[in-house]
């Protein structure tokens, strides 16, 4: 029942993004996908686990910006990889640099989440 999350989501619950796996880039579709393992209704059904788009919000930007840096998003990117200062997993942290909150807070004033 891969609908059901769709059509009734207030009766669903774990609606938020696995960390196994990570999320993803998916070039063919310009988003970010992840991972969700919903169960359904006061009784908790389980829902087989689904790749649904990675909902708005900052780990959004936090996601897409990670797999920018890694080159996963626009390939150029992938060459310099190995000039940041910083790995670009500590985007995914909940403390952060001036230089990533300062990138993050770009990423959310634009909305910039995909290319």
């Amino acid at each position: 029942p891969h609908w059901l999350p769709k059509l009734a989501a207030g009766m669903c619950d774990r609606m938020t993004p696995a960390e196994d796996p990570p999320p993803r880039y998916e070039e063919a579709r310009d988003e970010v996908l992840c991972v969700i393992a919903p169960t359904y209704g006061p009784h908790a059904w389980e829902i087989p686990s689904q790749v649904v788009p990675m909902p708005s919000g900052i780990d959004r930007h936090k996601h897409f910006a990670k797999l920018l840096l890694e080159g996963k998003v626009v390939a150029g990117f992938k060459l310099i990889s190995s000039w940041l200062s910083d790995r670009p997993s500590l985007l995914l942290r909940s403390w952060s640099t001036p230089k990533v909150a300062r990138l993050l807070s770009a990423l959310q004033l634009l909305g910039v989440s995909s290319r």
